[in-house]
């Protein structure tokens, strides 16, 4: 009889294993669900998103929160959530400036942020990479058509795919893309019909809703040269304006960064890529590298202290006065941190400049983790 006992007290407690382990409810959460984390809403449910989207981290260092349901970002995301694009050189998160290389942020500033309300932005990109590689170009459109259908439709039920009719829903990173190629890039929805499709403006309204500063009814200038949409930057040219592919979770107001002269209106010719910082003025606008409207989509020109003369001013890297090590400045621009930030650092020094992997996949960056290091499945 003691024997039978040990004998069904075993059973049930294996069988009471077994309906433990069945009692956790793998939930596969939709796209602005939650997911992961060691903090459930039910403790008997995990909840993992849909094999297309991806588990997003948005609080920083706090491990144990959960995260929300994204569509999957082809590159790598930061502590914060936002997904850095293809190419980018310099990463500003909100609070703090990263270099990055083979898809990790390094020589990060150490600002203590517990949650940044300044907009996130690529703050340079490579100029040795193709630039349709880097940007969307609204001259070939068409070839962005299968992107926006991989971020719009991650979520739908044929499999990631919605080919035969528009997305049921638009989530921020959806609107970020269709901003771009149906406001940014002008003509094409008259081009496609789509600007008296029902089904496109009932599309469309849904991308309004969920975000109203990015597809808004403001349109860009006539005399803009750099047009913000609340994600992307774009590059206002008549050959065909030149977009960054930023994928954004919040939206800003969108408004012209910087208006054409008319001196540089006059000009039929555009800088692009590497001619954007080789120190001459390409197109005969004027104006060269930093100064020229056609390279400030790449990033920004770096300033600092100009300690050889007057700690009070500030000038540009690489503007020829500091190239050389001397008394009162031990560092050359090539080795100062801002300067190494500058989109004309390989250019200036070379191979003193890490340059930025084309590996891709997420990984551990030089603060101590990687989101996909995080609990929670995808």
């Amino acid at each position: 009889m003691l024997k039978l006992i040990k004998t069904l007290l075993i059973s049930f407690i294996f069988l009471t294993n077994v309906n433990a382990q069945d009692a956790f409810i793998k939930k596969k959460s939709k796209e602005g669900e939650i997911c992961g984390g060691a903090i459930y809403v039910s403790p008997e449910i995990i909840h993992t998103c849909d094999p297309n989207l991806e588990c997003v981290y948005m609080n920083g260092h706090i491990t144990e929160s959960p995260g929300i349901c994204h569509v999957k970002c082809p590159i790598f995301r930061d502590d914060w959530g936002n997904c850095i694009p293809d190419n980018c050189e310099t990463w500003y998160d909100g609070c703090n400036t990263c270099n990055v290389v083979d898809n990790h942020l390094v020589e990060c500033t150490e600002t203590i942020c517990l949650n940044p309300d300044d907009k996130p932005t690529c703050v340079s990109y490579s100029t040795t990479s193709s630039p349709l590689d880097t940007f969307i170009n609204c001259a070939t459109w068409i070839n962005s058509i299968n992107e926006m259908n991989s971020v719009c439709c991650a979520d739908e039920n044929n499999n990631g795919n919605c080919i035969a009719n528009f997305p049921k829903k638009c989530s921020s990173e959806c609107a970020s893309i269709v901003n771009v190629l149906f406001n940014d890039c002008k003509g094409i929805l008259d081009y496609t019909g789509l600007s008296s499709n029902p089904e496109y403006l009932d599309f469309e309204n849904k991308c309004k809703l969920h975000d109203k500063n990015s597809l808004s009814d403001k349109i860009i200038p006539s005399n803009c040269a750099l047009w913000y949409d609340g994600c992307n930057t774009c590059q206002i040219s008549d050959k065909g304006n030149l977009c960054t592919r930023m994928m954004c979770i919040n939206q800003q107001p969108a408004e012209c960064k910087r208006y054409y002269t008319p001196e540089e209106i006059t000009t039929d010719k555009h800088e692009i890529g590497r001619k954007c910082f080789d120190g001459k003025d390409n197109d005969n606008d004027g104006k060269k590298d930093c100064q020229d409207p056609d390279c400030e989509i790449y990033g920004i020109c770096r300033r600092i202290s100009d300690n050889d003369n007057d700690k009070d001013k500030e000038r540009l890297c690489f503007d020829g006065t500091d190239g050389k090590n001397n008394e009162t400045d031990t560092d050359t621009d090539c080795d100062n941190p801002e300067c190494k930030k500058d989109p004309r650092a390989n250019w200036h020094c070379g191979r003193d400049i890490p340059r930025r992997g084309r590996g891709r996949g997420g990984g551990l960056n030089s603060r101590g983790r990687g989101l996909n290091s995080r609990g929670g499945g995808n």
